[in-house]
């Protein structure tokens, strides 16, 4: 949007050219389910936004198809590693991981409301309103939270990450459609935060990594 129109066409086939070195590395040196799992990752963050697919413009399949372009990479990575997928344990970060990328698109959504309905843009927040939206996003938040927390010693501790993302929706939670871009306000708290989180993460992380 901020490109000049001329140089649109040569920044996406710059963006795709660029990746493919790395896709064909990754495929080279995976396996058949990490190769799987990163076709779907490269599929998803195509369909997003490709004419004819445009899943961001779809309700729902929006926060989903957002929450993929997190969740796709580290399913990719734990695939590659070896690790079993259907354990409880890793199960249960995919899919508090996934709440958690559904949540935050969703809110993101929330403060433009009026400008997508005026520029005939669909998304979950255009379909069920500002108010239901942050709800939603709240309870995915939640859910994410206990998801983590049930997931095992130590990984269980990210679940505390959870917290601060839902102090920040809750002064929303009474939104309407006609104020919906005071939620711009949590959107930004929300960037910075994303900062604490993966130090949270990344902590805990190494942590398991000496145990």
């Amino acid at each position: 949007a901020l490109l000049d129109k001329s140089l649109h066409r040569v920044t996406i086939w710059a963006s795709v050219l660029s990746c493919v070195p790395f896709v064909a590395y990754l495929l080279s040196v995976g396996n058949a389910a990490s190769g799987l799992m990163l076709a779907f990752a490269v599929f998803t963050v195509l369909a997003y936004s490709v004419k004819g697919l445009r899943f961001k413009e779809k309700p729902f399949l929006d926060s989903l198809t957002s929450a993929s372009h997190f969740v796709g990479p580290m399913i990719y990575g734990l695939a590659l590693a070896g690790a079993s997928l259907t354990d409880t344990a890793p199960l249960l970060l995919i899919l508090g991981f996934t709440l958690w990328g559904v949540a935050s698109h969703a809110f993101g959504a929330v403060q433009d409301v009026k400008a997508d309905r005026e520029a005939q843009i669909s998304s979950i927040a255009t379909v069920i309103g500002a108010r239901a939206t942050t709800r939603f996003a709240f309870a995915c938040y939640a859910a994410a939270g206990a998801l983590v927390a049930a997931s095992g010693y130590p990984a269980a501790f990210a679940a505390v990450a959870a917290v601060p993302y839902l102090a920040i929706v809750w002064p929303h939670l009474n939104i309407t459609d006609a104020t919906c871009e005071t939620a711009n306000r949590g959107w930004k708290q929300f960037i910075k935060l994303n900062y604490l989180s993966g130090f949270i993460v990344t902590m805990i992380t190494i942590w398991a990594a000496f145990l």
